[in-house]
């Protein structure tokens, strides 16, 4: 290990207390006395704290007032009691009107499904009709034409008779 030599002429065994106590003997001396005030600040009086005097209708005053906030805090606590049990029902009323919605939704589908279906039943009636009505008027056609087939049959057959 190698010696240094301290400006002021002690020997020291090692570079970094040399350096250190170079350091601080040289540039920081002021920082001592500003500790030492520091931590020695509150044995002082001028830490302490601040008395003040004042009268017994002020005091009086003061425990009224003090008296005046408590019965406001009560009051507002009690309130607040007041207001946190009706939020709880109105969230248990918000929460019933969620599943009777859900439970209408539900129902909605189904109905629009039950439409649906009616509504397709309702078309295929149609058609079912408009292919009788087809098929009625396609017998009707041709029972008026047997008929005034058989008719004129009638009629040509009369006409011989009498003809003859």
């Amino acid at each position: 290990m190698t010696r240094y030599k301290h400006p002021r002429g002690r020997v020291v065994s090692s570079p970094m207390f040399g350096a250190c106590c170079s350091i601080w003997a040289k540039k920081h001396v002021v920082l001592l006395p500003l500790f030492l005030l520091l931590f020695c600040w509150p044995l002082t009086g001028f830490a302490a704290e601040r008395q003040y005097r004042i009268t017994e209708t002020e005091l009086a005053r003061l425990e009224q007032n003090l008296t005046r906030q408590e019965a406001a805090l009560l009051k507002a606590l009690n309130l607040l009691g007041e207001q946190r049990t009706e939020l709880a029902a109105l969230k248990a009323e918000l929460q019933a009107a969620l599943i009777e919605l859900e439970q209408s939704k539900a129902q909605i589908q189904s109905l629009k499904e039950s439409l649906k279906s009616a509504l397709s039943s309702i078309e295929s009636a149609n058609q079912s009709l408009k292919a009788y009505e087809r098929e009625m008027k396609s017998r009707l056609r041709a029972a008026k034409w047997q008929r005034n087939a058989w008719a004129a049959g009638v009629v040509f057959m009369g006409a011989a008779y009498i003809a003859k």
